[in-house]
């Protein structure tokens, strides 16, 4: 990475295994991105909260609360609701 290049980070919610260590292999290709992943959408909150991530993407189909309510969760949080989203 060059010198002062900006870092991104990506929060990536997937409870799947195998779609998990796809997203890591093809993050791990980028060297300014910061891969932070959540298995469910408890963690899915409190790790968005803490490292305010750029993006985040998550799956809609999570155990417990769909990625769409866990969107909406976020979005009605003063300290997530300005992130990008990618359900």
């Amino acid at each position: 990475m060059p010198e002062g290049a900006s870092r991104h980070t990506v929060l990536y919610v997937e409870d799947n295994p195998a779609n998990m260590k796809l997203v890591e292999q093809l993050i791990a290709r980028c060297p300014d991105i910061d891969l932070l992943t959540a298995v469910n959408g408890n963690a899915r909150h409190r790790i968005a909260r803490a490292s305010q991530p750029h993006v985040i993407l998550m799956d809609v189909n999570l155990p417990g609360i769909s990625g769409i309510e866990a969107l909406k969760i976020l979005r009605e949080d003063p300290a997530t609701r300005t992130s990008p989203w990618w359900p």
